[in-house]
């Protein structure tokens, strides 16, 4: 790991910490929320550190495994009565980042994609608990932001997404401040920029992030028994690869031959 890339994962585990912290402490430190955060932080740091060790030989702390389990325990529901839940969405999260993979990348983001398959396996579960409040979201995720370089992600998100919530409003007797707090901005901050399943491209990013944004605002309405955002970006992943070849076409070499050049066009 590179050290820009371990600077990335420091700097998202502090902020993600510091976040869930905050919100165990405006619960009284529940004994059942406490419960929560370490089984889904514990799940997927041993099960990713034990598929490292197997397949590296060696042993890599696996600093993205706890990224993810923390993301979980911030969203999953904190008051299920059956305790084995909290063990499925990072044990479908770890997997899936080992499993499903195109060009050594993570199809999925790993949290989203575990805790969509345990909604539907368990009907729901999803409370972003502990994604609140925005003025404590806000400077964390924007300074996430900025180190993860993902102005275009959030920005074309939120340039689709917030004239369609007010619109929304407009025509539902909603008023602004409501139109705009169904904007999930945790997601849009902290998941939204996730860097491995995102496309790479400046123009490939305000694509992916305007697909997702439309996608979010229309599952909201015609899928409600679902979450639209955790959705809406297993879609967008699974679209990301598309986004890239058709925005990063490759040159043919000058040379002889029909061989194509290694170096995309990014425009």
């Amino acid at each position: 790991m590179t050290m820009k890339a371990l600077s990335l994962y420091t700097n998202m585990i502090i902020s993600l910490s510091i976040l869930v912290l905050y919100n165990v402490y405006q619960d009284i430190f529940t004994l059942r929320v406490i419960e929560t955060v370490l089984i889904s932080v514990l799940t997927a740091v041993l099960l990713d550190g034990v598929i490292i060790w197997k397949k590296e030989h060696k042993f890599r702390f696996p600093g993205g495994a706890l990224i993810s389990g923390l993301i979980i325990s911030a969203i999953i529901e904190p008051d299920f009565q059956n305790q084995f839940i909290y063990f499925v969405p990072p044990t479908i999260a770890i997997l899936s980042k080992h499993l499903i993979r195109i060009a050594n990348r993570n199809v999925f983001n790993p949290a989203a994609f575990g805790l969509v398959a345990t909604s539907l396996l368990f009907h729901d579960g999803i409370t972003w608990w502990a994604t609140n409040p925005i003025y404590v979201v806000a400077p964390i995720g924007l300074f996430i932001v900025y180190k993860m370089r993902g102005w275009y992600l959030i920005l074309s998100f939120l340039l689709v997404t917030t004239p369609l919530y007010i619109i929304y409003g407009r025509f539902n007797n909603v008023n602004f401040t409501d139109s705009i707090g169904l904007i999930n901005f945790f997601f849009v901050l902290f998941m939204l920029t996730e860097h491995k399943s995102a496309p790479l491209a400046t123009k490939a990013r305000v694509i992916y992030g305007s697909l997702v944004g439309i996608l979010s605002f229309a599952l909201h309405f015609s899928l409600p028994q679902v979450d639209n955002t955790l959705v809406a970006l297993i879609i967008g992943n699974a679209s990301a690869p598309i986004i890239n070849k058709w925005v990063m076409p490759r040159r043919p070499h000058n040379n002889a031959g029909n061989k194509q050049a290694t170096e995309p066009v990014t425009g």
